[in-house]
């Protein structure tokens, strides 16, 4: 069969072979992205300003997981208004990814720090999906400046929990 190239972000497969990009995807790209050669410019992130980006606030709607901003807007049918998945529309979903919970409280609490390592492959599995679905535009930054890392992560005030 064909190879295909992988590229590989945090340990992560990322990215789709040309082939595996519709039309749709270029055109909405082109015209909301600036390119620079065959990248977008990421951009960081607080979570104050994902925020907006829930489908109502504004047309555009951005998801976070371990620290990475990812554009789903293209995944209207899910994340968007009245969908399965628009709780997660415009913020940090990481734990309610790895839980598998559509709980406001999951959404809310941010932590992973109790998330045992069956959670943390669903939520890893979640991120592989959309580094290949959607288009990874940023990372998402803690109030005071810093990006987030993981194994650090921010609770809805915006500063680090104590270790």
């Amino acid at each position: 069969g064909v190879e295909k190239a992988v590229k590989v972000h945090r340990g992560h497969p990322i990215g789709k072979n040309e082939s595996e990009v519709t039309e749709e995807e270029v055109a909405y790209y082109k015209e909301n992205y600036k390119l620079l050669g065959n990248l977008i410019e990421t951009k960081e992130f607080t979570l104050d300003q994902i925020k907006p980006f829930n489908g109502v606030d504004n047309d555009k709607i951005y998801l976070s997981a371990r620290g990475l901003v990812f554009d789903v807007t293209l995944g209207v049918d899910f994340y968007g208004p009245d969908r399965g998945y628009h709780i997660f529309a415009g913020r940090n979903a990481q734990r309610a990814l790895a839980l598998v919970s559509l709980k406001i409280e999951d959404v809310e609490n941010t932590s992973l720090e109790d998330v045992d390592s069956t959670g943390q492959g669903t939520l890893d599995d979640w991120i592989d999906k959309y580094h290949s679905k959607y288009i990874h535009i940023g990372y998402l930054k803690e109030e005071n400046g810093k990006k987030e890392e993981d194994g650090i992560k921010t609770t809805t005030s915006g500063t680090a929990k104590e270790q």
